[in-house]
């Protein structure tokens, strides 16, 4: 848990409202997404809760954050002040209903399938079973005593492989990121689609 640096020169204030900064530039505060209370992020990080209000008050004054009376404080959704890039809240295109299936089409898809095995299943999203290492991968369980479930995992992906990205992206691309910035998806067409979903509304030419 992240903790302003008392014996740094720069003003409590300051610290708090350049991390959460970075934390919105990287996503982990999306626009329009409320942030924690004064009261309560002055407890997490030790302070007293006029610091937190002159940290608001910063980004704030920035046009990084709004307040309305009664809704609390949330990231703006328009302005974005000194923030780098606007990062859009991936898991909420995610989790809007498109990539639901769709079950009366996938049978008809899987009839087809066994009727004329040589069509090209491009439904499933499943590799071909005479492609699928399946002895490699066996062999390789057996080796490591690996006998986690292999099912599904968070749904913003695989978290040990979020954090390897995180330190790819710093060391060969200069780009700061953190695990909860970075979606993994299960394959090119959902990430076009959540680009496209991210840059287009409805009516859009």
């Amino acid at each position: 848990m992240w903790k302003p640096d008392r014996q740094n020169k720069k003003p409590l204030y300051e610290q708090i409202a350049d991390h959460l900064e970075k934390r919105i530039a990287y996503g982990e505060f999306p626009p329009g997404s409320q942030l924690p209370s004064e009261r309560r992020l002055a407890e997490q990080l030790g302070v007293n809760r006029s610091t937190v209000i002159l940290a608001f008050a910063e980004l704030r004054s920035m046009g990084i954050i709004e307040s309305l009376t009664g809704s609390g404080t949330r990231v703006s959704r328009t302005k974005w002040g000194a923030t780098p890039k606007h990062t859009p809240n991936w898991n909420r295109y995610a989790e809007g209903g498109s990539f639901l299936p769709n079950l009366p089409f996938l049978r008809k898809i899987r009839d087809a399938l066994s009727q004329h095995p040589s069509l090209i299943d491009f439904a499933s999203g499943e590799l071909a079973a005479d492609l699928s290492p399946l002895d490699e991968i066996a062999t390789l369980m057996r080796e490591h005593d690996y006998t986690s479930y292999l099912g599904y995992d968070n749904p913003q992906g695989y978290i040990p492989l979020r954090q390897a990205l995180v330190d790819y992206l710093q060391k060969y691309r200069g780009i700061q990121a953190t695990e909860s910035s970075i979606m993994i998806t299960s394959g090119s067409q959902q990430s076009l689609y959540l680009i496209t979903q991210c840059l287009l509304s409805p009516g859009t030419l």
